[in-house]
């Protein structure tokens, strides 16, 4: 009787291990490597919009469209989001953290998920998941 009752704590050990690894581990190109799925708010190596920060300035500027209903309201503001970039540079997770309405809000993440791929974040060379907050301020022209 010990000995079924050892020989089954050893085989119900060994059923476990694959399915802890498989969430950890995948097989890309035949080739099994760790998966980091840790979320970097402050990586050593920041991501980055393609062209730096000018250039993502002129994207939004050049892409931005003041929302209507905030044109009549006299609406201004800051629209502060929080966006993951993932080790591809896709954005994805984007949330309103301040907001300011009448569209704006919308707007804002409707900018941001038409971006064209970032430079990851890295750390130790490696490209990360990582946190990126990004304010977008919606002034009205003064003619």
């Amino acid at each position: 009787m010990k000995i079924i009752f050892t020989v089954f704590l050893i085989c119900s050990f060994f059923s476990q291990i694959p399915q802890s690894l498989s969430s950890s581990w995948e097989i890309y190109n035949g080739a099994n490597y760790r998966l980091d799925t840790t979320i970097y708010p402050f990586p050593p190596v920041l991501a980055e919009f393609p062209g730096g920060e000018a250039a993502m300035n002129r994207f939004i500027y050049s892409n931005i469209e003041y929302p209507d209903s905030a044109k009549r309201a006299g609406i201004e503001g800051k629209v502060i989001l929080q966006f993951k970039v993932d080790t591809l540079g896709i954005i994805t997770n984007i949330n309103v953290l301040k907001g300011i309405g009448f569209g704006c809000d919308e707007e804002a993440k409707r900018i941001v998920s038409v971006m064209p791929r970032w430079n990851p974040g890295k750390k130790n060379r490696q490209a990360v998941i990582s946190l990126y907050h990004l304010p977008i301020v919606f002034l009205i022209k003064r003619k």
